[in-house]
């Protein structure tokens, strides 16, 4: 029978065939006697699994994080409360370790009515927790944010035991393998090469903010001029602050190749339908926005479902989505694969993905931490490529040190 997944149900009350009708089932599964649980007040003022997650979660929106990491808490703690009361059958607050290596199990590999490529809304009766199975990283990072609710509730007293002290993890993070030196010299030249049109200028704009600002895509894309704040150091010119808080410079040629989509995108707006942003301020422009204008759906269809069914927002600004942003860029890189042998092409665009989905890990500086703990003999799951002869006298200048410590 299908489970319905609504995503604000009483989810105690549900199980893979229904509702729940035993009343001590249903006490069970709350959480309010939670093997865990704590006798005393606690700061949430719960009674139940379900009131102290949530607390949690309005909590974690006050502190000032950014919305998508907001979503990702959100989103697998939900998904693992779903998890502990449909398929468990065991109240958050008396999971034990063991539970916990179940889970992760199921993440791998989540049986078929908990999965849906289909983009339907929360409160749909199509919508499902997943898409697919989880990678390790994917995994990883679900069972961070596991860790971070039970140590949070045992905080506020809601839990007089944190059960995830005992559990050990088995998901291995997949290896990352970097962008090489030769393959940034490869981008850089088509980067150059091709910008003789409005949207090879744009993809290099967004590349470059990317690579040179170690910006995210998410970061690029909610970008505006006035998110630029004016720096005198190293040079003087622009930065752009991060969700760390931290300023990014933008170079030169990053801020030229801004200039250049900007000019794009004015003679586009006086030239063609993107007409409707001749009125957006200044400061609201955003620095990579859209090219061509998207269609809105102003109405409902008659029985929505799907995403695509309910009305959509219109882009007042003339931004653009994440997903468009990856879309083009990744378009790139298949460019410069098709230029390049199978194996090769292959290699390349796993490197590719690898900076794409987080362009700001791949710095100078945690290259030469790789680069350290692979002299010293530490494992890692991220590679470069071999050092270049100013990182390899610094590496053998550290190391001797330390043979002497």
């Amino acid at each position: 029978m299908e489970v319905n997944f609504h995503a604000h149900a009483e989810v105690w009350m549900l199980s893979s065939g229904g509702k729940v009708e035993d009343g001590n089932e249903v006490a069970r599964l709350s959480g309010q006697n939670g093997i865990f649980r704590s006798n005393g007040e606690n700061a949430y003022r719960a009674e139940n699994d379900l009131e102290a997650l949530r607390a949690w979660i309005e909590s974690i929106y006050r502190r000032g994080l950014p919305k998508q990491t907001l979503a990702l808490y959100t989103r697998e703690v939900e998904r693992f409360m779903l998890w502990a009361v449909l398929e468990r059958k065991t109240a958050m607050s008396s999971m034990q370790p063991a539970d916990f290596v179940e889970y992760e199990a199921f993440l791998a590999a989540p049986p078929a009515h908990w999965r849906s490529r289909a983009t339907v809304k929360r409160l749909s009766i199509q919508w499902r927790p997943m898409r697919g199975p989880l990678g390790p990283r994917s995994i990883v990072m679900a069972m961070k944010v596991v860790r971070m609710l039970y140590h949070d509730w045992l905080y506020a007293g809601y839990l007089r035991v944190d059960p995830t002290y005992g559990y050990k993890s088995k998901a291995v993070a997949r290896s990352i393998h970097w962008l090489t030196t030769r393959d940034w010299q490869l981008i850089e030249a088509r980067l150059k090469v091709h910008a003789d049109n409005i949207s090879a200028r744009r993809t290099r704009a967004a590349i470059l903010l990317m690579r040179r600002s170690h910006l995210r895509q998410q970061d690029v894309v909610g970008l505006a001029f006035e998110s630029l704040v004016r720096i005198q150091t190293p040079i003087p010119g622009f930065a752009v602050p991060v969700s760390d808080g931290v300023l990014r410079p933008v170079d030169q040629e990053t801020w030229a190749a801004i200039e250049a989509h900007f000019a794009d995108r004015v003679r586009l707006i006086a030239e063609t339908s993107l007409g409707r942003f001749e009125n957006v301020p200044d400061a609201a422009v955003p620095l990579i926005g859209a090219i061509v204008l998207g269609g809105v759906r102003e109405v409902a269809a008659a029985e929505p479902i799907y995403a695509k069914d309910f009305p959509t927002k219109p882009n007042v600004i003339g931004s653009i989505r994440q997903r468009v942003l990856a879309r083009f860029a990744w378009q790139f890189f298949e460019d410069i694969a098709h230029e390049m042998t199978g194996e090769q092409a292959s290699a390349f665009l796993e490197r590719a993905k690898s900076w794409l989905d987080d362009p700001s890990r791949q710095t100078p500086e945690r290259r030469k931490m790789i680069l350290l703990d692979k002299a010293l003999g530490n494992a890692t799951h991220e590679f470069v490529d071999e050092p270049k002869q100013e990182e390899l006298e610094l590496l053998q200048l550290f190391v001797g040190r330390q043979a002497f410590v």
